[in-house]
């Protein structure tokens, strides 16, 4: 089963879905502006952040990051056209 979780981005598209404990987040940017940040509401105490690595086809580096009043903010680079896969344990 998943939900549906909130996610917001500077510009550009977002998606977010809760599967099991894990939180997966895909971030699309078709304007001319580079994303820098994603902010998700969630109940987690603390998270583990991965990206996923499309030419590798694989997520890598988990990064400690804190959830401070049920907000997970993720610092991202996602240039024009770009696409960015996150997952959150």
């Amino acid at each position: 089963d998943f939900v549906p979780v909130e996610v917001s981005s500077e510009g550009g598209e977002a998606y977010a879905l809760k599967c099991g404990k894990k939180i997966y987040v895909y971030v699309y940017n078709p304007t001319q502006n580079v994303i820098s940040k994603l902010r998700i509401t969630t109940d987690m105490k603390g998270a583990k952040v991965s990206e996923y690595d499309f030419n590798a086809l694989k997520f890598s580096g988990k990064v400690k990051t804190p959830v401070k009043d049920g907000v997970l903010d993720i610092p991202t680079s996602v240039e024009k056209l770009g696409e960015a896969l996150y997952m959150i344990e």
